[in-house]
Parts: structure tokens; sequence; C-alpha cells
């Protein structure tokens, strides 16, 4: 796997994080600075579930990929998204070429990020290499500023269009390929979109102006978000769960959350100065847990074959194997696939899925020259031989096999074949282990 470019920019990029797994329902904010920036993770009441900090003055925005990692647009100097493990480290780097500024990320199924670019359109890029995969500006659309892409990759734009000289915003509904599904005008600037869980559309302006409406753009009910000597501007919000709109904004530690009518219903002090830009909340379809790990968290390896990363425990070319998760946990769509890196070149490798985490202690827990992390009703998914990298996928079209249902909890392990050099003379190994929660 390629780590492009930009070495000291990414060796400064992050200068500190404090772990805690983001969990659906958090809500995340991204804060510039003038010297650093940061993005902060929020579960109920406003607890801090993860931050992440950098020595650059201009992050602005922040998604999760489907694969657990999230994605942070810096938006100063040398413009490039960053791309941070989930416990915070930095993965890889890559640059991006707006004309202006973009001012928003979300992510697509397969990992892909949508940027919301002023002036530039909606710029897709690959999470890996960074290269730009399209370009989508539909007749009509200015200056997009909030993006959030649907569980069925449809994408909703709010456009700011006040350059040059419009008043008015526009909100857009695209398909994949960029093609206008349907769209409306506001009021005022639009400078955020979101849909709810019951498929209503939520807008907000840059001086507090909020619209509910259907799809079509048929109003539902308009109301001014409180606007203070310290929160000047809102740029932001997002819709959890339970039905809350969240606002956030210039100049203002709070962060307040409103019922439908536009009654504060929350509100919590991040206690962090300065401007908050572009949050989105973790839904249930964002990220995988992976868990299980070779590197002494989940206890030591077989013969003392410990990993130095969150892998499986170490096999003979002297690493771990990895499995990660891509696509929609989504029965609908059946776009789950996983993606297997570290195995042994050129032998067979095994996907499997099983109901349980096997406990650490536990009789078989300790398993060839890895870790057996999945247990019980155990359905196997497909054997795929490894490249001479080591590298291996399977899917997506997993759900036959698999047999799940939507609000399942299954958790997935690649089981693979080392038969030169196994490190205690099992010749086969493990991956870490993968949770997954489906959706319908």
């Amino acid at each position: 796997m390629s780590k492009p470019l930009l070495l000291a920019l990414v060796l400064a990029a992050a200068t500190s994080a404090a772990h805690a797994d983001l969990q659906q329902g958090d809500l995340v904010l991204v804060y510039p600075g003038s010297g650093s920036s940061s993005v902060q993770g929020y579960g109920p009441g406003g607890v801090v579930s993860q931050t992440i900090t950098g020595n650059e003055s201009s992050w602005i925005a922040a998604t999760r990929l489907p694969d657990g990692r999230l994605a942070v647009h810096n938006n100063s100097g040398t413009r490039q998204i960053h791309v941070f493990e989930p416990n915070g480290t930095l993965f890889t780097s890559f640059p991006v070429s707006t004309s202006f500024y973009a001012s928003d990320i979300d992510a697509y199924a397969d990992g892909s990020i949508a940027l919301c670019s002023r002036f530039d359109g909606i710029l897709v890029y690959d999470p890996l290499s960074g290269a730009l995969l399209s370009t989508l500006l539909p007749s009509g659309m200015i200056a997009p500023m909030g993006c959030q892409v649907q569980s069925d990759q449809t994408l909703w734009v709010a456009d700011l269009m006040n350059y040059p000289g419009n008043p008015d915003g526009m909100v857009w509904h695209l398909d994949v390929a960029g093609n206008v599904l349907h769209s409306f005008a506001t009021p005022w600037d639009a400078s955020d979109v979101a849909v709810a869980g019951d498929g209503t559309v939520w807008v907000i302006g840059r001086e507090g102006e909020v619209l509910h409406c259907q799809p079509d753009g048929t109003v539902l009910n308009q109301w001014t978000a409180v606007i203070g000597s310290t929160l000047t501007s809102t740029w932001s919000l997002a819709v959890d769960d339970s039905g809350v709109v969240w606002i956030s904004g210039h100049y203002d530690t709070f962060v307040r959350g409103y019922d439908a009518a536009g009654n504060v219903v929350q509100v919590f002090d991040t206690t962090i100065a300065g401007n908050s830009t572009y949050s989105f909340i973790v839904d249930a379809g964002q990220g995988y847990a992976r868990y299980c790990f070779g590197d002494g968290t989940s206890g030591p390896c077989p013969c003392g074959n410990d990993a130095t990363a969150e892998t499986g425990c170490t096999n003979s070319t002297g690493l771990g194997a990895e499995l990660r998760g891509f696509g929609a946990a989504s029965l609908t769509t059946d776009s789950l696939n996983f993606q297997g890196s570290g195995l042994a070149p050129n032998q067979p490798a095994l996907l499997f899925s099983a109901d349980n985490r096997v406990a650490q202690g536990s009789p078989g827990f300790l398993f060839g020259d890895g870790f057996r992390c999945a247990g019980g009703s155990v359905k196997r998914l497909g054997v795929t031989p490894a490249n001479a990298a080591g590298a291996a996928s399977w899917g997506p079209g997993l759900a036959p096999a698999g047999g799940w249902s939507a609000g399942d909890t299954r958790r997935f392990q690649a089981w693979y074949r080392d038969p030169q050099g196994s490190p205690c003379g099992s010749f086969f190994n493990l991956s870490n282990g993968v949770e997954v929660v489906f959706v319908p």
C-alpha cells in the first residue's frame, strides 16, 4: 500500500491524539486555529470521545471513512487531505487541487472522498492514492459549501451562490455520476445540508436561518438559530437519530441541539474558543470496529511473535496480517467487502464470519501462530490466494453466504497458510478481527 507525497507535511500534520473510539451517534466537529487545528468527537452530554490535533492552521472539515479511518481536509498552505487511523495516528496525506477553497467532505461506501469546493464543484478522490477520480459540477452550481452522502450513494449539496453577487442559495441532490435528481432554492445563502432519518432535509444559512423541508423543497418549517455576542455566524448542522438538530458556528464555544420547532433542547460547552466548522454525526453505517490485535493489547502472541501494529500476530514475513472492511454494511446494497494485507504471499486465505468475539484466555483463543478472534456459528465466506505482496480481497456480494440480517452483529477474520518460516511452527496464522453491525 503506497503512502504518497509530502513527507515533511505528513510528519508534521499530527502532533497529538487522544483516543477512545468514536461511537454511533457521536457529534464530530472541526476547529481550525491560527497555529493549530483539531477534530473533536463528542458523546452524550458533550463528553469527549476522541481528539486529534495538528500544527496546521486551517483544518476545515472531516468525515469518517467506511473502514473507520478519519479523513480531514486542510485548507491552508499546500491544501491536502490527511487520513488518520482510528487510533488517531496519521495513515497518509495527499494534495488536493482547488482554485479557491473547499469547505466540507464526506465519504462514499467505497471509501472515495467527496470534497465540496467553491467554484470547483465536488472533487472525488481515492483515499489511498489521492488520485482525482471525478469532478461533479452540474450546470448552475456555483459555490458548493456543505455536502452529505446518503446510504443510497446520492449526494446532497448546499450551494452558497453568493459569488458572484447572488444573495440566494440552492440545494442540489445528485446521483453518483453528478446528474441532478432535483434541486430547490433557499431564500438566503445555504451553508450546509443534512438529511434526517425520516428523509426530510435540513438546510442552514450563514446567519442562523434554518429551513426544514421535504426532499422536493416543500417547506415544513423555518426558524432562526441563536445568534448572540459570541456566535456570529453559523456554518454547519447535523441531525442525530433522535431528530435533534445540532448547530455550530464561528467564535462560540457552545454547541446547541434544537428540536424540529427550533427550541433549544441540549447545550454543551466544548471549551474550545474560536471557529468550529463542518460537523457530522457518526451513523450506524459508518466505520467497522477492529479488535483482537497481536500488538500485546490482546495478550501475548503464542510464541512471543507479537506484532508492532494493530494487526494479527507476526508471520513469516515479519509482519502481522491486517483485515479491514469497506463498503456499506447494508443488506440493500450488499457492498460490504474486505481487504487483507500482510498475509503470507501466494498462500490461500479464508475469510470467515462468526457470531461472537472469542475472549482472551478462552479455550482456543491461541490458535496456530495467532489468535482466534471470532467464534460461534462460523460461516466460510471464501478462499482467496494472496498475491505476491501478501494482499487479498473478498466481496462484495457476501450476504448470501453470510446469512446476516438487519440488526445483526457479526465478527470477521481471515485465516491463512504460512508454510515457510512460520514463527511458532503451526504453519498457519490469522488476522485481527473486524466487527460489523448490519443495517437494512
